[in-house]
């Protein structure tokens, strides 16, 4: 019989999207249930999921920017979505969610950009007015992915909304973003991206969540939507 927290398959293979990834830094047992038992997770209040759907609509915002770009949808299915993008850099023109794998890790950036020498940048687009330590992260592993799938990234950027610019869906896009080269930035998140990857599959390979105290992490950016149901363990 297995015990609480034996792993159940070769973490090393296991697959780890973007979203795992910045879930497994947010908070382990977080990042298991959304990986394992979503159904169990309560939904978010109604105010969060419209701050959702504000971001849904400044990432389509931000590629009004591109008009020559391309939605990299794809085909049904995860492995034909993977070769169609594959096929979409061939044609060098700005690409929308390109998704791309290294070693089952997997990656998507909101702007893929070609440039000179067969060079390529990539945007990372946030709704909020700055840069919080999360997005750093989020590009660093994005950086990790793409480039050991084979592109030669020359420039990584966050692009947020300008601060007291309003910013709506008849907004002008070219008057309401700033775009920040964070390239220089990155070392120190690039420097823990394996290490990282490491200790989330480890954790997701397991059989039952891991058990994580309350903290900090409860509220960081917004409420955690298993903020009651983690207190109630905590507090039994």
């Amino acid at each position: 019989m297995e015990k609480s927290g034996e792993r159940t398959k070769n973490s090393a293979q296991l697959f780890l999207s973007q979203n795992n990834y910045l879930n497994g830094l947010k908070c382990l047992k977080y990042a298991w249930y959304y990986k394992h038992r979503r159904d169990a997770m309560p939904a978010y209040p109604a105010a969060t999921e419209r701050v959702f759907d504000y971001g849904h609509m400044i990432g389509a915002k931000a590629r009004e920017l591109y008009p020559d770009g391309i939605l990299a949808e794809g085909p049904p299915g995860f492995g034909s979505r993977l070769d169609y993008c594959r096929g979409l850099l061939e044609r060098r023109v700005p690409l929308f969610e390109c998704g791309l794998i290294f070693e089952n890790a997997y990656a998507q950036s909101d702007l893929l950009i070609p440039t000179e020498n067969d060079k390529w940048e990539f945007i990372e687009v946030k709704s909020g007015r700055g840069i919080a330590e999360v997005n750093y992260h989020d590009v660093a592993f994005q950086h990790y992915v793409y480039s050991n799938a084979g592109l030669d990234i020359r420039h990584c950027y966050i692009m947020h909304v300008t601060p007291g610019t309003p910013a709506g869906e008849d907004s002008d896009p070219r008057k309401i973003f700033t775009k920040v080269d964070v390239t220089e930035r990155l070392s120190p998140y690039s420097a823990i991206v394996e290490d990282k990857i490491r200790e989330i599959r480890t954790v997701l390979a397991m059989s039952e969540s891991p058990e994580v105290p309350p903290g900090k992490q409860c509220d960081s950016p917004y409420r955690c939507k298993m903020y009651d149901l983690c207190r109630q363990s905590a507090d039994a």
